[in-house]
């Protein structure tokens, strides 16, 4: 990342809310953070649903990602 660059930190989604891809900030971020968890082989494949807290904001998630589709 250029300096003076905002990370872009993202990810997308395949049809059933699983991981299919994060951007390289996402996985700059996992390692710098000390989150191994959070490196891809650690989240493409899974729901997104697994890494939200609460499920108010589980249900809101998959009401958001429905509509946008």
């Amino acid at each position: 990342m250029a300096a003076g660059t905002l990370p872009v930190i993202s990810y997308s989604l395949d049809s059933a809310d699983r991981i299919t891809a994060v951007s390289s900030d996402w996985t700059e971020f996992a390692a710098a953070n000390d989150a191994p968890e959070l490196t891809p082989g650690n989240v493409l494949g899974k729901l997104i649903h697994d890494f939200v807290s609460g499920d108010e904001v589980r249900a809101l998630y998959r009401v958001l990602f429905q509509r946008v589709r």
